[in-house]
């Protein structure tokens, strides 16, 4: 019997998308320093690791229940990633061929990005998801999974010691070696961030039926407080270099999704099918709508467009196109959202 969909993790990918849409269109930040730096530099940081997470509860759950699916998953993330790739190198050749930019130069970039940086800015999250998935396989097929967890959260430790902690990092010195690199951000973003968020899923694998759901509002409340004042510590004292992962937004994930777990709107089927659809049609192209967006508005009002009208357009015009595609229902066109 096929187990049913967890409909609140779909609905939430929605909601994570539209935040990080919030952090590509710097949402207020033209408004007020303050609001614009709570609106993009707090609130959304739970989206990307929350798509990790997913990924790997999902993926290592199968594995724990002798299920490996390596072959089918791979297939199918890399398929909507070339497919999307496709969209953007295509978009990055008309623009190479207007600044005269060479072809060869175009090939090699394509070639770079697909494989290490991303095609676009937001789906660095492929590459690194493919490596997440690639190290859980060995792990496991090794019997080194428990281990892999363990070293996962040494790995987080290192990169909140070159973001939030960076004062402390950079004291530590092979550490500050590392998080002075100038190839920092990809390793952060796929082996201190990527891959910890992704074996996370490890660890709710395991302790998820041992949370009391009675107890787990009150634990989610502390976890939300507790972060927030993490994050006003280190700025507050000016240790961190970034706050793109922080010691508590690892533990509040954690409870995030046992909460979504423990509340699987298995009802809301049909709801959460054209949210997942949407979130992830939004999270695709947003780039795209972005970049359109703030050239038609120079050019036919001659300025500069305000944030917070960038991400209402941007997230009606992205949205609104997911839900026709969702409705049309064709076989080709799923294979862009599904």
């Amino acid at each position: 019997m096929q187990q049913e969909r967890n409909n609140s993790i779909d609905m939430f990918r929605l909601l994570a998308s539209l935040m990080v849409v919030i952090i590509h269109t710097e949402l207020m930040t033209d408004i007020n320093q303050t609001i614009g730096f709570i609106m993009t530099q707090v609130i959304p940081r739970i989206a990307v690791p929350f798509f990790f997470c997913t990924s790997g509860y999902f993926y290592i759950k199968k594995i724990i229940n002798k299920k490996m699916e390596f072959i089918t998953t791979m297939k199918k993330l890399v398929l909507v990633y070339s497919l999307w790739s496709l969209v953007y190198f295509a978009s990055d050749l008309l623009r190479s061929l207007h600044n005269e930019t060479s072809i060869r130069i175009w090939v090699i970039n394509c070639l770079k990005n697909y494989f290490i940086y991303g095609s676009s800015y937001q789906l660095w999250f492929f590459p690194a998801l493919f490596f997440c998935i690639i190290i859980a396989s060995i792990s496991y097929k090794f019997g080194l999974l428990k281990m892999l967890g363990h070293i996962s959260l040494l790995l987080y430790i290192i990169g909140c010691l070159g973001c939030s902690y960076y004062s402390i990092g950079n004291r530590i010195p092979v550490i500050s070696l590392l998080i002075n690199s100038q190839h920092f951000t990809l390793i952060r973003r796929v082996v201190l961030m990527g891959l910890p968020f992704y074996i996370l899923g490890y660890w709710i694998n395991i302790f998820e039926n041992k949370i009391s759901i009675k107890k787990l509002n009150i634990k989610l409340i502390i976890c939300i407080v507790m972060f927030l004042l993490e994050i006003y510590f280190v700025v507050n004292f000016k240790i961190q270099k970034s706050i793109v992962i922080t010691i508590f937004l690892y533990v509040l994930l954690a409870f995030v999704m046992i909460f979504l777990l423990k509340h699987p709107f298995f009802e809301k089927s049909k709801s959460a099918r054209i949210m997942r659809g949407i979130g992830n049609f939004i999270f695709y192209t947003h780039p795209l709508y972005i970049m359109i967006i703030t050239k038609a508005w120079d050019i036919i009002f001659d300025g500069k467009i305000e944030t917070i009208v960038l991400y209402i357009i941007t997230i009606s015009s992205s949205g609104l196109c997911g839900y026709i595609i969702i409705k049309i229902n064709n076989k080709f066109l799923n294979q862009f959202i599904y």
